[in-house]
Protein backbone atom coordinates (compact mmCIF):
# COMPACT_ATOMS: atom_id res chain seq x y z
CA UNK A 1 0.00 0.00 0.00
CA UNK A 2 1.38 3.43 -0.80
CA UNK A 3 2.61 5.48 2.17
CA UNK A 4 0.95 8.23 3.65
CA UNK A 5 3.97 10.87 2.83
CA UNK A 6 4.13 9.17 -1.25
CA UNK A 7 0.30 10.46 -1.15
CA UNK A 8 0.96 13.49 -0.19
CA UNK A 9 3.98 14.04 -2.23
CA UNK A 10 2.23 12.62 -5.52
CA UNK A 11 -0.84 15.01 -5.22
CA UNK A 12 1.75 17.94 -4.81
CA UNK A 13 3.51 17.12 -7.36
CA UNK A 14 0.29 16.45 -9.46
CA UNK A 15 -1.33 20.12 -8.70
CA UNK A 16 2.75 21.61 -9.68
CA UNK A 17 2.91 23.18 -5.94
CA UNK A 18 6.52 23.64 -4.56
CA UNK A 19 7.52 22.96 -1.18
CA UNK A 20 8.02 26.98 -0.54
CA UNK A 21 4.51 27.34 -1.65
CA UNK A 22 2.84 24.81 0.42
CA UNK A 23 4.48 26.49 3.71
CA UNK A 24 3.28 29.83 2.75
CA UNK A 25 -0.42 28.22 2.38
CA UNK A 26 -0.08 25.93 5.40
CA UNK A 27 1.98 28.12 8.09
CA UNK A 28 4.17 25.13 8.77
CA UNK A 29 7.55 24.93 8.13
CA UNK A 30 9.49 23.34 5.85
CA UNK A 31 11.62 20.93 7.74
CA UNK A 32 8.09 19.45 9.13
CA UNK A 33 6.68 19.04 5.67
CA UNK A 34 9.38 16.71 4.34
CA UNK A 35 8.99 14.71 7.29
CA UNK A 36 5.75 14.27 6.75
CA UNK A 37 6.46 13.46 2.75
CA UNK A 38 9.45 11.14 3.68
CA UNK A 39 7.22 9.32 6.61
CA UNK A 40 9.99 10.49 9.14
CA UNK A 41 9.27 11.37 12.90
CA UNK A 42 9.42 15.01 13.22
CA UNK A 43 12.09 16.04 15.87
CA UNK A 44 10.64 18.65 18.47
CA UNK A 45 7.41 18.05 17.96
CA UNK A 46 5.23 15.35 19.62
CA UNK A 47 2.53 13.25 17.98
CA UNK A 48 -0.38 15.45 18.56
CA UNK A 49 0.91 18.07 16.95
CA UNK A 50 2.58 15.94 14.42
CA UNK A 51 -0.77 14.62 13.41
CA UNK A 52 -2.21 18.14 13.36
CA UNK A 53 0.41 19.28 10.85
CA UNK A 54 -0.57 15.68 8.83
CA UNK A 55 -4.06 17.61 8.56
CA UNK A 56 -3.57 20.55 7.83
CA UNK A 57 -1.46 19.28 4.99
CA UNK A 58 -4.03 17.00 3.83
CA UNK A 59 -6.47 19.80 3.81
CA UNK A 60 -4.12 21.98 2.32
CA UNK A 61 -4.11 19.45 -0.65
CA UNK A 62 -7.79 18.90 -0.88
CA UNK A 63 -6.90 15.16 0.46
CA UNK A 64 -9.22 13.68 3.30
CA UNK A 65 -7.33 14.23 6.75
CA UNK A 66 -9.51 10.26 8.05
CA UNK A 67 -7.63 7.81 5.39
CA UNK A 68 -4.21 9.31 5.59
CA UNK A 69 -4.24 9.76 9.64
CA UNK A 70 -5.58 6.02 9.80
CA UNK A 71 -2.72 5.11 8.06
CA UNK A 72 0.08 6.87 9.53
CA UNK A 73 2.84 5.75 11.19
CA UNK A 74 6.80 7.17 10.85
CA UNK A 75 9.51 4.80 9.90
CA UNK A 76 11.34 5.30 13.27
CA UNK A 77 10.41 6.22 16.68
CA UNK A 78 8.84 9.30 17.76
CA UNK A 79 9.53 11.26 20.77
CA UNK A 80 7.56 10.13 23.94
CA UNK A 81 4.66 12.28 25.59
CA UNK A 82 6.54 13.08 29.26
CA UNK A 83 4.39 10.35 31.44
CA UNK A 84 2.19 11.86 33.59
CA UNK A 85 2.43 11.32 37.55
CA UNK A 86 0.22 10.43 39.88
CA UNK A 87 -0.70 13.12 42.13
CA UNK A 88 -0.28 16.36 42.60
CA UNK A 89 2.29 17.58 40.40
CA UNK A 90 4.03 21.67 39.62
CA UNK A 91 2.25 23.27 36.94
CA UNK A 92 4.70 23.80 34.25
CA UNK A 93 4.80 27.21 32.57
CA UNK A 94 4.19 27.45 29.01
CA UNK A 95 7.42 27.93 26.93
CA UNK A 96 7.00 29.94 23.93
CA UNK A 97 7.80 27.41 21.89
CA UNK A 98 4.96 25.74 22.38
CA UNK A 99 2.57 28.48 21.74
CA UNK A 100 4.45 29.24 18.72
CA UNK A 101 2.90 25.54 17.75
CA UNK A 102 -0.76 26.45 19.25
CA UNK A 103 -0.61 29.42 16.82
CA UNK A 104 0.47 27.18 13.94
CA UNK A 105 -2.17 24.54 14.67
CA UNK A 106 -4.70 27.50 14.88
CA UNK A 107 -4.04 28.84 11.51
CA UNK A 108 -3.99 25.48 10.39
CA UNK A 109 -7.02 24.49 11.42
CA UNK A 110 -8.44 27.72 9.85
CA UNK A 111 -7.04 27.50 6.59
CA UNK A 112 -7.84 23.59 6.53
CA UNK A 113 -11.57 24.54 6.98
CA UNK A 114 -11.59 27.33 3.84
CA UNK A 115 -10.04 24.91 1.94
CA UNK A 116 -11.95 21.69 2.74
CA UNK A 117 -15.06 24.02 1.75
CA UNK A 118 -14.18 25.69 -1.16
CA UNK A 119 -12.14 22.88 -2.36
CA UNK A 120 -9.14 22.90 -5.02
CA UNK A 121 -8.95 21.62 -8.84
CA UNK A 122 -7.56 18.29 -8.91
CA UNK A 123 -7.80 14.77 -10.01
CA UNK A 124 -10.76 13.04 -8.40
CA UNK A 125 -12.33 15.12 -5.62
CA UNK A 126 -13.05 19.08 -4.98
CA UNK A 127 -14.50 21.83 -6.97
CA UNK A 128 -13.26 23.23 -9.44
CA UNK A 129 -12.14 26.81 -8.94
CA UNK A 130 -14.34 29.78 -10.70
CA UNK A 131 -11.80 30.38 -13.39
CA UNK A 132 -11.04 33.71 -13.68
CA UNK A 133 -13.40 36.86 -15.51
CA UNK A 134 -12.73 37.40 -18.81
CA UNK A 135 -11.96 41.55 -19.09
CA UNK A 136 -12.63 42.58 -22.99
CA UNK A 137 -10.84 45.91 -23.76
CA UNK A 138 -12.85 48.25 -25.19
CA UNK A 139 -12.32 48.96 -29.02
CA UNK A 140 -10.38 52.08 -29.94
CA UNK A 141 -11.77 55.08 -30.62
CA UNK A 142 -11.24 55.84 -34.15
CA UNK A 143 -12.49 59.17 -35.40
CA UNK A 144 -14.14 59.17 -38.78
CA UNK A 145 -14.31 61.71 -41.38
CA UNK A 146 -17.34 63.65 -41.74
CA UNK A 147 -19.25 62.45 -44.57
CA UNK A 148 -19.38 64.59 -47.49
CA UNK A 149 -22.43 67.30 -47.63
CA UNK A 150 -25.41 66.51 -50.19
CA UNK A 151 -25.30 67.32 -53.72
CA UNK A 152 -27.31 70.72 -54.23
CA UNK A 153 -31.50 70.45 -54.87
CA UNK A 154 -31.31 70.60 -59.26
CA UNK A 155 -32.98 73.75 -60.39
CA UNK A 156 -36.98 73.12 -60.61
CA UNK A 157 -37.47 72.52 -64.70
CA UNK A 158 -40.15 74.51 -66.12
CA UNK A 159 -43.33 73.24 -67.66
CA UNK A 160 -43.37 73.24 -71.33
CA UNK A 161 -45.24 76.46 -72.80
CA UNK A 162 -48.72 75.62 -73.52
CA UNK A 163 -50.77 78.46 -75.98
CA UNK A 164 -54.63 78.20 -75.93
CA UNK A 165 -57.71 78.80 -78.79
CA UNK A 166 -61.13 78.75 -77.46
CA UNK A 167 -63.17 78.99 -81.02
CA UNK A 168 -66.38 78.89 -79.31
CA UNK A 169 -67.79 77.56 -75.98
CA UNK A 170 -67.90 74.16 -76.75
CA UNK A 171 -64.49 74.18 -78.02
CA UNK A 172 -61.00 74.72 -76.92
CA UNK A 173 -57.55 73.69 -78.45
CA UNK A 174 -54.08 73.46 -77.03
CA UNK A 175 -51.03 73.38 -78.52
CA UNK A 176 -47.71 71.85 -76.00
CA UNK A 177 -44.62 72.76 -77.57
CA UNK A 178 -43.17 69.30 -75.76
CA UNK A 179 -42.21 66.05 -77.47
CA UNK A 180 -45.29 64.39 -76.12
CA UNK A 181 -48.88 64.64 -74.49
CA UNK A 182 -49.71 63.79 -70.51
CA UNK A 183 -53.19 65.00 -69.56
CA UNK A 184 -54.71 64.45 -66.38
CA UNK A 185 -58.35 65.05 -65.43
CA UNK A 186 -59.27 65.49 -61.76
CA UNK A 187 -62.97 65.28 -60.85
CA UNK A 188 -64.59 67.36 -57.79
CA UNK A 189 -65.03 65.70 -54.55
CA UNK A 190 -68.96 67.11 -54.22
CA UNK A 191 -71.31 64.10 -53.74
CA UNK A 192 -72.75 65.54 -57.35
CA UNK A 193 -69.60 65.64 -59.12
CA UNK A 194 -68.98 63.32 -61.97
CA UNK A 195 -68.30 63.34 -65.48
CA UNK A 196 -68.92 61.25 -68.29
CA UNK A 197 -65.57 61.11 -70.72
CA UNK A 198 -64.01 60.03 -73.72
CA UNK A 199 -60.63 59.90 -74.60
CA UNK A 200 -58.79 59.37 -78.18
CA UNK A 201 -54.84 59.00 -78.22
CA UNK A 202 -52.76 59.66 -81.47
CA UNK A 203 -56.55 58.42 -83.56
CA UNK A 204 -57.34 55.23 -81.22
CA UNK A 205 -60.05 55.59 -78.39
CA UNK A 206 -58.65 54.51 -75.06
CA UNK A 207 -61.07 55.62 -72.63
CA UNK A 208 -65.04 56.12 -72.27
CA UNK A 209 -67.24 56.12 -69.21
CA UNK A 210 -68.12 58.18 -66.35
CA UNK A 211 -65.20 59.52 -63.59
CA UNK A 212 -66.73 59.02 -60.11
CA UNK A 213 -66.62 62.14 -57.41
CA UNK A 214 -62.76 62.58 -56.46
CA UNK A 215 -61.23 60.01 -58.73
CA UNK A 216 -58.26 60.91 -60.89
CA UNK A 217 -57.15 60.32 -64.56
CA UNK A 218 -54.23 60.52 -66.98
CA UNK A 219 -53.91 60.16 -70.48
CA UNK A 220 -51.05 60.24 -72.68
CA UNK A 221 -50.17 60.68 -76.52
CA UNK A 222 -47.02 60.96 -78.93
CA UNK A 223 -49.03 63.39 -80.84
CA UNK A 224 -53.01 64.55 -80.20
CA UNK A 225 -54.74 63.96 -77.77
CA UNK A 226 -59.30 64.66 -78.34
CA UNK A 227 -61.30 64.21 -75.05
CA UNK A 228 -65.00 65.38 -74.52
CA UNK A 229 -66.02 66.15 -71.33
CA UNK A 230 -69.84 65.63 -70.71
CA UNK A 231 -69.57 67.89 -67.43
CA UNK A 232 -66.58 70.07 -67.84
CA UNK A 233 -67.29 72.52 -64.84
CA UNK A 234 -66.61 70.05 -62.37
CA UNK A 235 -63.23 68.71 -63.74
CA UNK A 236 -59.94 70.62 -63.21
CA UNK A 237 -57.25 69.58 -66.19
CA UNK A 238 -52.95 69.67 -65.65
CA UNK A 239 -51.30 69.64 -68.91
CA UNK A 240 -47.77 68.75 -68.97
CA UNK A 241 -47.42 70.03 -65.50
CA UNK A 242 -49.57 73.34 -66.19
CA UNK A 243 -52.68 73.42 -64.24
CA UNK A 244 -55.29 74.83 -66.32
CA UNK A 245 -58.52 75.07 -63.69
CA UNK A 246 -61.45 73.69 -64.73
CA UNK A 247 -62.16 72.03 -68.19
CA UNK A 248 -65.46 74.51 -69.61
CA UNK A 249 -68.14 76.31 -68.58
CA UNK A 250 -71.26 75.17 -66.40
CA UNK A 251 -73.93 73.91 -68.74
CA UNK A 252 -71.78 73.23 -71.45
CA UNK A 253 -70.53 69.62 -73.16
CA UNK A 254 -66.59 70.31 -74.20
CA UNK A 255 -64.51 69.27 -76.73
CA UNK A 256 -61.11 69.45 -76.58
CA UNK A 257 -58.41 69.27 -78.85
CA UNK A 258 -54.66 68.90 -77.74
CA UNK A 259 -51.88 68.56 -80.06
CA UNK A 260 -47.84 69.09 -79.99
CA UNK A 261 -45.54 71.33 -82.34
CA UNK A 262 -44.56 75.25 -82.03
Amino acid sequence: MTSVGRRLRESRVRQGLTMDEVQQGTKIRRRHLEALENDEPDPGVGRVYYRGFLRAYAAYLGLDPGPLLADFEPTAGEPEEPPVRRGRQPRRRRTPGAMILLLIMVTAAVLAGRYWFQGRTQPGGGDPLAPPAVVTPDPPVTTEPPPPPPPPDPEPVAPPRVTRDDPHPGRTNFRVHAAELELTLQVGTGPEDRCWVRVVADGEQVFEGTLESGSKATYRASRELVVRLGRPWVVTMVLNQNELGPAGPVGVVKDIHIATGP
